[in-house]
């Protein structure tokens, strides 16, 4: 009876640490960790707001050039209004879009061909061999 009770014991301690294992103390995952588990932080509350503090300069990202287009956000009354564009309103607030722009640019090279007044025969244009070398690299051609 003793022996089995040494066995009880034995397997109670090793499912209690099986039962207290989590993503801190052994190699499982945090998705496994229950839910109840808070983490502790270690800082010390400072007693300060969150938030800038007074006194201290901000800084907001910059627009990287003037808007190009302003559209008002007039109020619903003033749809159907028949002073509606005649009035003096003044803007409060500003959201900007910022719709970014992305431009290549692309060069046509064309092949010329002309009729030659003076030997009466069909003059062509060559390719540079630079343009050449850059085609075969890029191993894109567009013609029309």
């Amino acid at each position: 009876m003793e022996e089995t009770i040494v066995k009880l014991e034995a397997r109670i301690a090793e499912l209690e640490r099986r039962l207290n294992m989590n993503s801190s103390n052994s190699s499982k995952p945090p998705s496994t960790d229950k839910p109840s588990q808070k983490k502790c932080s270690l800082r010390k509350p400072s007693g300060k707001k969150p938030g800038g503090q007074n006194g201290h300069k901000g800084t907001t990202l910059k627009l990287p050039c003037a808007p190009s287009k302003t559209i008002p956000c007039n109020p619903e009354e003033c749809k159907a209004c028949e002073f509606a564009g005649r009035c003096q309103g003044k803007c409060l607030d500003g959201r900007y879009k910022i719709d970014p722009e992305i431009m290549g640019f692309v060069h046509k090279y064309c092949q010329m061909k002309y009729l030659c007044p003076k030997s009466n025969t069909y003059l062509r244009g060559a390719f540079s061999p630079k343009i050449l070398q850059q085609q075969n690299a890029m191993a894109l051609t567009f013609r029309h």
